[in-house]
């Protein structure tokens, strides 16, 4: 039976990676590195607060310059709409006992309820289009018929200033009910066109009280900025990591290994020179002074350059 390998997980990576002179910090067990911590998380949540703050103040100012204004205008146009139809319902309607005013379908007027409700239904069957089609007139209102296929129903709509729309059923006489309730909504429907009138212009003072207002905390994020970069600065956090001293055994070797390679190169030096025919420099001579330049310099055992230079 073949044992599973467990299965090998690991934490997410931090965002916030510290630095080599936070670190130090730490280890040190320096209490600014930790303020420092606290304030970065404080100043980066106060900065997206002011951000929010700066939005908000975009959105007040566009409401009120553009789209406030606009519903406002185009409630009261609803209002106006809405009172003008009462008028026009009031001064037209004339009720009949079987609770129907004339209603003129094609060239014909109907008051008979019965023949009202058929003559709506024939011009029913001849509509298979959702644009609205003018059938004829009722209580001083142009009345359209279109046919919905989604819901597969016919709807009349009554157009004066504003539209009132009833939903036709295969009843004839139920269907002279429901466009008299259209008309009865009109009152209600006003009522609420104003009552969303007067919302519109709180909505507008409010707005007009909070643009302007400068951000809350303002003070406390400058405060914190300032603190904040006052420990970077205490802190050294942008400069690099301190240059490692090195041990003296290390040092020495390095020494040494100069002045062997500095020897080596005055070594060839010497026999790259080419000697005068007439005058040659004796080599030994050379050999010892650079052997002595070399042990001044860097403290290294002469006499065994030299052995090692006459031996070559």
């Amino acid at each position: 039976m073949t044992s599973k390998s467990p299965v090998r997980s690991c934490d997410d990576v931090d965002e916030d990676v510290l630095s080599y002179a936070e670190i130090k910090a730490l280890c040190a067990g320096d209490p600014h590195i930790k303020e420092k911590m606290q304030l970065e998380t404080e100043v980066s949540k106060l900065k997206m607060l002011k951000a929010d703050h700066q939005s908000q103040q975009y959105r007040l100012q566009d409401n009120i310059l553009q789209h406030l204004p606009i519903k406002i205008e185009s409630a009261r146009s609803h209002i106006e709409g809405f009172k003008s139809d009462i008028i026009r319902l009031e001064s037209n309607t004339h009720m009949a006992e079987e609770s129907i005013s004339p209603m003129m379908i094609g060239e014909i007027t109907y008051t008979d309820r019965r023949q009202a409700g058929a003559a709506l239904l024939k011009a029913c069957k001849g509509i298979s289009t959702s644009e609205p089609t003018r059938v004829g007139s009722y209580r001083g209102f142009n009345m359209y018929i279109s046919y919905d296929k989604s819901t597969n129903e016919f709807k009349a709509d009554m157009k004066g200033c504003m539209t009132h729309t009833a939903t036709l059923g295969n009843d004839s006489s139920g269907n002279i009910t429901r466009i008299n309730n259209a008309f009865d909504k009109i009152p209600a429907r006003l009522a609420s066109v104003e009552a969303q009138l007067e919302t519109l212009y709180s909505q507008q003072a409010n707005a007009k009280a909070e643009l302007g207002k400068p951000f809350e905390f303002e003070q406390e994020l400058t405060e914190k900025s300032m603190r904040l970069a006052e420990l970077d600065s205490m802190l050294n956090l942008d400069e690099k990591p301190d240059t490692v001293v090195l041990d003296d055994v290390v040092e020495e070797t390095a020494d040494c290994d100069i002045a062997a390679k500095a020897n080596k190169n005055n070594l060839m030096s010497v026999k790259a020179e080419p000697a005068s025919k007439k005058e040659k420099p004796s080599v030994l001579a050379m050999l010892e002074k650079n052997a002595e330049k070399s042990k001044a310099m860097f403290g290294c055992n002469a006499e065994k350059v030299k052995r090692d230079e006459v031996t070559v």
